[in-house]
């Protein structure tokens, strides 16, 4: 790097500070986790990082099925809880121990 430049990438914003409900609280959320202010652009991009939180979540929430499926769960958890928006964060799978059960008598792996 040049002497006088500094870097152009900017900081991420904590995470208390992305789930904040304006900038002026995530600045104040930013500097009480991190000790540092946020830029108006690092506040930008807290829109795509909720959505990316959006996705590890359903990924975790299918890993935590599969592995519920191997071992014969039925619903996934017994006290669901909510979402952001007041939705259920429950796996319902029915039926599908049973035909586990079966599977695993005929001797086949899942």
């Amino acid at each position: 790097m040049t002497e006088g430049k500094t870097s152009s990438i900017f900081n991420t914003p904590c995470r208390q500070a992305v789930y904040a409900k304006n900038y002026t609280k995530a600045i104040e959320e930013n500097k009480t986790n991190l000790g540092v202010s946020l830029s108006p652009l690092s506040y930008g991009i807290c829109d795509k990082i909720r959505e990316i939180d959006d996705v590890i979540d359903a990924l975790c929430l299918a890993i935590t099925g599969v592995i519920g499926l191997e071992n014969g769960f039925e619903t996934i958890s017994e006290v669901p809880m909510d979402d952001k928006r007041g939705i259920k964060m429950q796996m319902v799978y029915g039926e599908l121990s049973k035909y586990n059960k079966i599977m695993k008598k005929h001797t086949i792996n899942l």
